[in-house]
């Protein structure tokens, strides 16, 4: 099965090294052990921005201006609604329940899926 790779930005890349890990790690378990964290207060978040609306081609639809006309500009909409998806796990596996965090505005159907609290 083949997969896609994801681009890595370059200063992410170069600081992605076994050193650096090591180094996270080490001092994650000195804050752990410093202030006495129990495991099971230990989560992971992970979020995820998805983007409604925006990126449209640019329209082919050419405009006529007059030659004496100073500004030949078109208005373009930047429709661009984002939504954020918050996932949050424990260190045991159990995961918290989803977090979506909608837009200001009209949600749609969104409210009335079974499970979804506001």
């Amino acid at each position: 099965m083949a997969k896609w790779a994801h681009p890595l930005d370059l200063k992410w890349a170069q600081q992605f090294t076994p050193e650096n890990t090591y180094h996270y790690f080490d001092l994650l378990e000195e804050v752990i052990s410093t202030y006495e964290i129990p495991v099971e207060n230990i989560y992971n978040t992970d979020e995820k921005g998805v983007q409604l609306g925006g990126r449209q081609k640019a329209s082919t639809t050419q405009q006529i201006f007059h030659k004496d006309d100073k500004n030949r500009y078109v208005l373009k909409e930047d429709s661009l609604l984002l939504v954020t998806i918050i996932e949050t796990v424990s260190t045991h596996g159990v995961p918290c329940p989803l977090c979506i965090i909608m837009p200001p505005g009209e949600t749609g159907d969104w409210i009335s899926v079974e499970g979804l609290r506001r």
